[in-house]
């Protein structure tokens, strides 16, 4: 679930929540928006550009402006 403290994330094998955040390679706490694709993995917009989750390893990919964005948001 996309928050205004990170993405809140909830293991139904454990019962467990837990949260990322800038701690856990986000680029901002502030989430605005989320969808998952077709490949499982989470993209998450940003004011500070667009992080990619990837399903499996939950590993943290970072895109900006820079990275021939339309911007940051």
């Amino acid at each position: 679930m996309a928050t205004r403290n990170g993405l809140l994330c909830y293991d139904v094998t454990r019962n467990q929540y837990s949260v990322m955040m800038t701690g856990q390679g986000l680029l901002d706490d502030v989430i605005c928006g989320l969808v998952k694709d077709g490949h499982g993995d989470l993209w998450c917009s940003t004011m500070r550009g667009i992080s990619r989750i990837d399903g499996h390893t939950k590993e943290v990919v970072n895109y900006y402006a820079g990275d021939d964005w339309q911007g940051n948001v």
